[in-house]
């Protein structure tokens, strides 16, 4: 009970502190918004587990792992409690406050720097308690209850199984388990719940048959509201339910058959709102129709491995795109003949491809790729032609080679991927840090000056006067 009331205690004060109106400089400083909800999520989340563990006391290891979820909610609560405050400070109105806060800025950045630290202490920490739940094999509630009225489910490690009364949860409108690991296929009954949105299950998922009827799983298919759809194998996802799917915003399909094919290349957009779409290939098609769909701005085509050999030619391209990834493909001929002819393209990336030793890819001429900024290129590549007066607006060129026999034009501007994490934090900390010491010594002296120059400058006066 006691470790119930501590997870419920930081539950509400993170919603709460998450509800407050605090402006951009601070949550971002603090990363409040991030935080406040990875704190809700995993408070929620060890709150699932108690009712299976208080069950499984007797074990010693369960019973310091309830008194490990208690302490780390204790600590929480603390460190917000402590923080809240100081955050709550830097948000005051005022000239004065504004002074203080330009001559204390050097401890606000500290302040903000020890509390994203903290968290990261305490996300280690959740860590360590979460590996002890899948080691002792204590299981989530999903019978309802507390998470009755959850509206967001996230998932993160191994499972042995998620169980089918996972429909029970009336609510919920996300379910993540992009990264969990289930011992037994996942209950078709995900597939059914009306009310979600984003239903995100990665690439690896396996689905159990259907055992009450003897329809295929492919016919439970009934996700009305779903926005966000990641990962659906297209072996699962009959063509007649991929018509009924009106809202979706983004969808990743992967295994995808002809009849997918012939439904997505139809007369009428499965979804006019489609915004982003990828789609895996494991067999080759004849044509794919993507020209109606004049809201997609994002495009990814792959393939499962360097088969099957998919020309760009038989590809029609929405009128609109804006991003272009290719993965795994294997090119005959330059798909930029294909590709220039997208006039709003801004970033274009080839990932680890398969070119012929006899082509070469051609991004010169006055009317090729007038919008594209980024071009990026993974793995090897065949030579490119560049000039002047193609991608004029070209301005990052990435690559994963550092040594790469590339033209003069895009070694000017090219960032060798491995190395720009590392080598882009280290400048912008150092600017940060070079630019934070400036304002203190200005606002220091300024203060300095203000303190000589006006305060009981009439007392100074007559000191002097006296020494005369």
């Amino acid at each position: 009970m006691a470790a119930s009331a501590a997870l419920t205690t930081v539950i509400n004060k993170s919603v709460e502190i998450a509800a407050k109106p605090f402006g951009e400089i601070v949550s971002r400083s603090y990363r409040l918004k991030e935080n406040m909800e990875w704190i809700e999520r995993q408070m929620r989340h060890f709150k699932s587990c108690l009712k299976d563990a208080e069950l499984k006391q007797g074990n010693h290891e369960v019973k310091n792992l309830i008194n490990d979820m208690r302490d780390l909610a204790l600590d929480i609560e603390d460190i917000l409690d402590d923080y809240l405050q100081e955050i709550e400070s830097h948000e005051k109105k005022g000239l004065f406050q504004f002074v203080k806060f330009a001559a204390c800025i050097l401890c606000y950045v500290c302040a903000a720097s020890d509390f994203v630290q903290e968290i990261e202490k305490i996300k280690s920490r959740a860590q360590e308690i979460e590996d002890t739940r899948q080691r002792c094999r204590i299981n989530l509630d999903t019978d309802g209850g507390d998470l009755s009225r959850l509206t967001f489910l996230e998932l993160r490690g191994r499972f042995e199984r998620m169980p089918s009364t996972i429909r029970n949860l009336k609510k919920l409108v996300t379910l993540d388990i992009q990264q969990a690991d289930f011992n037994c296929g996942l209950p078709t009954t995900i597939f059914r719940m009306k009310h979600l949105k984003y239903l995100i299950l990665g690439h690896d998922k396996t689905f159990e048959s259907n055992k009450c009827t003897n329809l295929n799983v492919r016919n439970e298919v009934y996700l009305p509201n779903v926005e966000t759809l990641y990962g659906m194998p297209g072996t699962i996802l009959k063509a007649s339910s991929l018509k009924n799917l009106s809202n979706l915003r983004e969808l990743l399909l992967y295994e995808i058959n002809d009849q997918c094919i012939n439904v997505i290349s139809g007369k009428t957009p499965i979804s006019e709102k489609l915004h982003d779409l990828e789609l895996v290939f494991t067999q080759n098609f004849e044509r794919l129709n993507l020209s109606r769909y004049d809201r997609l701005a994002k495009l990814i085509l792959g393939a499962e491995s360097a088969f099957p050999l998919i020309k760009l030619d038989i590809i029609e391209f929405p009128p609109n795109l804006i991003y272009v990834g290719l993965l795994l493909m294997e090119f005959t001929e330059d798909p930029m003949k294909v590709l220039k002819e997208l006039r709003k393209l801004e970033l274009l990336e080839l990932m680890y491809c398969i070119y012929s030793q006899s082509i070469t890819m051609d991004f010169s001429g006055e009317n090729s790729f007038p919008e594209l900024r980024v071009l990026k290129i993974n793995g090897s590549f065949p030579e490119l032609i560049v000039d002047q007066r193609g991608m004029p607006k070209l301005n990052k060129f990435v690559c994963n080679q550092k040594d790469l026999n590339v033209p003069e034009r895009l070694r000017e501007i090219m960032v060798v991927e491995d190395l720009r994490s590392l080598t882009t934090i280290q400048e912008v900390e150092f600017f940060i840090c070079s630019v934070l010491t400036i304002l203190g010594y200005i606002t220091g002296i300024i203060y300095a000056l203000y303190a000589i120059v006006f305060v009981d400058c009439d007392r100074f006066r007559d000191d002097c006067y006296q020494l005369a």
